[in-house]
């Protein structure tokens, strides 16, 4: 009887042993796939696409405003505008996702006025002026020109890291932009009541321009500038005004493999 007791307990013992290491190597076959998945999604991991808010200045080509027209003196707390980018594409030449990045974005910068001024563009004689007019006894509530932008990036991003969540990029390169709108807009108040206005004009602007970029950030959180290559005006419009913007990502927008698993989070928390 001995004999078979410590028989059957060796059987036992061995075939736990077994199953244990059967276990461990399912777990192991197991985390090897998600280190893969991982790797792979590392690869194809771009950070252009999402909503920014951007903040847009005015300044010489070293962004100093200090030079410039007085009426073109900025309301920096409200300059502010966005920026949509629905498409990207990488170009990965590295498996931890650093390649080459472009897309697609629709934007707009927003020149808050602190003075109480009206844009006069003329272009009926040579050359086109743009001058500012001022206005006494009006009482402006919004005093802004509005642009809006097509935007393309061609960029090398660096990545560094291999956690999805805990990595950090840095791109450089050119952002091209076509104006296709901009408007100057107003809401005032003088002595014949209250007004809206909006004038709808190109003010002697450049349609096609290219600024200097670069983004860097944590995660899919990214933080960028942008520095003119060129006036935003034409030549003899008014003296080289350069336009500088600096934003951040407020919402990223997920790739597939992102919206899947937190829809398979929301499930298992709520039990659907």
């Amino acid at each position: 009887m001995k004999k078979i007791a410590i028989l059957l307990s060796s059987a036992a013992l061995l075939m736990t042993g077994t199953f244990r290491s059967q276990d461990l190597l399912i777990e192991k076959d197991i985390e090897n796939h998600r280190d893969h998945e991982s790797e792979c999604k590392i690869e194809r991991l771009s950070h252009w696409d999402g909503f920014e808010i951007t903040v847009n200045w005015l300044g010489d080509q070293k962004g100093n405003n200090a030079q410039l027209p007085l009426w073109m003196e900025q309301d920096l707390g409200k300059s502010i505008g966005f920026r949509i980018n629905g498409a990207e594409k990488k170009f990965a030449v590295h498996k931890n996702g650093s390649g080459f990045l472009t897309g697609l974005g629709l934007g707009m910068d927003s020149y808050a006025w602190r003075k109480n001024i009206s844009l006069s563009f003329n272009n009926t004689a040579a050359p086109d002026s743009l001058v500012g007019v001022f206005h006494q006894d009006v009482d402006f509530h919004k005093n802004e020109l509005h642009v809006w932008k097509l935007y393309a990036p061609v960029m090398f991003e660096w990545n560094i890291g291999k956690s999805e969540k805990r990595h950090f990029h840095i791109a450089a390169g050119v952002l091209g932009n076509w104006r296709f709108a901009s408007s100057a807009k107003q809401e005032y108040t003088n002595a014949q009541g209250d007004f809206e206005v909006k004038n709808t004009n190109s003010f002697g602007m450049k349609t096609f321009s290219a600024d200097l970029m670069v983004r860097a950030g944590i995660g899919r959180h990214t933080f960028f500038v942008t520095m003119p290559t060129a006036p935003l005006f034409k030549p003899h419009v008014t003296q080289p005004v350069y336009s500088f913007t600096a934003g951040f990502s407020l919402i990223p927008f997920d790739s597939d493999e992102h919206f899947e698993k937190r829809k398979e989070k929301l499930k298992e928390r709520w039990k659907i």
